[in-house]
Parts: structure tokens; C-alpha cells; sequence
């Protein structure tokens, strides 16, 4: 997998399943990148400190079929940066 925001953007975008999360705690999957979003008001400094790096995905399993969980998160992460599924 491609590093950096601009990948894990593009992989968040190729997701179907998960919803982008203003917060965490459905019982939906839901995905954030931290960096972007709770995080946001570290500098770049202080998150690569804290291991927050641009490309950090979060990812909260919810209640939907694994199976289908995983094909979602397998073509996601395979699909090329700015490819949207």
C-alpha cells in the first residue's frame, strides 16, 4: 500500500461498507483518519511524534458480514491512489 494522506484518502474513498466517522461507537463500521480529523490541531511535528501519521487509517468493526467486511477492505486497499470504486 501507497503511504501518505493522499493515499489513505483514496482508500477511504474506495470503501462501500464503512461510513467516514465524525466519531466512533455505532454499531456500523466506520472509518476516520485521525490526522484529518481529531488530531487535526497537531502540528505534523507533534503527530509523527505520537505515531499519527498522515496515513494512519481507523478503522471500527461493526455488525455487517465479515465476508463482506473484508472484500470491501481488500479491493479499497488495492485500488490505486484517486481510484474511486
Amino acid at each position: 500500500m501507497k503511504s501518505g494522506a493522499h493515499a489513505a484518502e483514496a482508500s477511504i474513498s474506495a470503501l462501500e461498507i464503512p461510513m467516514v466517522a465524525a466519531s466512533l461507537g455505532g454499531p456500523e463500521s466506520l472509518v476516520a483518519r485521525p490526522a484529518a480529523a481529531v488530531h487535526a490541531g497537531m502540528s505534523a511535528g507533534e503527530r509523527a511524534k505520537a505515531g499519527i501519521g498522515d496515513a494512519l487509517i481507523r478503522f471500527s468493526t461493526g455488525l455487517e458480514a465479515t465476508e463482506d467486511l473484508g472484500a470491501n477492505l481488500a479491493g479499497a486497499l488495492a485500488s490505486p491512489p484517486g481510484a474511486v470504486a
